[in-house]
């Protein structure tokens, strides 16, 4: 066999067509699959486990590579016959708890939180054309005002550290005190805000509400305020119990 014989083999086996995808696929469904039947002890891989070595390599490998799924959706067929697959089932994870997550985790979570659009929330341009993504409307309103009124602001510039958790505030204004902007208060929240006060008694820190965010925009309409009149602005976690709800459209 001529060596471009060989790499015309070699391409082809590489680079399969359509058609042949196809037919491997087909030959591999139900009883013919390499693994049919082979679940439980039967599995080549029951009962070992990867050395740490072995997961670093893994992960090693993987990293910077897009998903084999990537910008694909089952359609709808597909996703009846996952839902019937495992009807009746009990989800592996039932009655499971997920934690104590170590700092690292939870610093790669509020990271990727940064990192990623979610809520009711939009693109909003800032005074120096810059972009960012305020993640509900009452921040929106926030941050057009304050720029309105001329007022110094960051988003989200830092994370806390309280315990092995991560707390990211709103605003900060004037480089001098934060905003934590609540469209609605639970317990979560509460309990989240008291940790900080009391991890971080230094730092100084308002909830602002629907109510505030009204008097911040009769304040910039009136003309006639200043940055000691914004500091006024705002609630202390003292001002909430467990039984309050800020009721508000996000």
């Amino acid at each position: 066999m001529s060596e471009e014989q060989k790499k015309k083999i070699g391409n082809a086996n590489r680079n399969p067509s359509d058609e042949t995808r196809k037919k491997i696929s087909e030959s591999h469904k139900g009883e013919n699959g390499p693994m049919f039947g082979r679940t439980g002890s039967l599995h080549p891989n029951y009962g070992k486990t990867m050395s740490e070595e072995q997961k670093l390599k893994l992960s090693k490998s993987h990293k910077g590579k897009p998903s084999s799924f990537k910008g694909k959706k089952h359609t709808e067929e597909a996703k009846r016959a996952n839902a019937e697959a495992h009807m009746g089932k009990t989800p592996w994870n039932k009655g499971k708890k997920t934690g104590p997550h170590t700092l690292e985790h939870n610093m790669n979570i509020a990271k990727s939180a940064l990192q990623h659009k979610k809520g009711k929330g939009q693109i909003y341009v800032c005074s120096d054309k810059t972009e960012i993504w305020l993640r509900s409307t009452f921040e929106v309103r926030v941050a057009s005002i304050l720029d309105k009124m001329n007022i110094p602001w960051q988003y989200e510039p830092t994370r806390f550290v309280i315990g092995n958790r991560v707390y990211i505030p709103d605003f900060l204004i004037d480089n001098s005190f934060w905003w934590e902007v609540k469209g609605y208060m639970d317990d979560i929240s509460i309990d989240k805000l008291n940790n900080f006060y009391n991890n971080y008694p230094d730092e100084k820190l308002k909830i602002i509400c629907l109510d505030d965010i009204e008097k911040l925009e009769e304040l910039e309409q009136s003309n006639n305020y200043s940055i000691n009149n914004i500091i006024c602005l705002g609630k202390h976690i003292n001002e909430f119990n467990k039984n309050i709800i800020i009721s508000g459209d996000l």
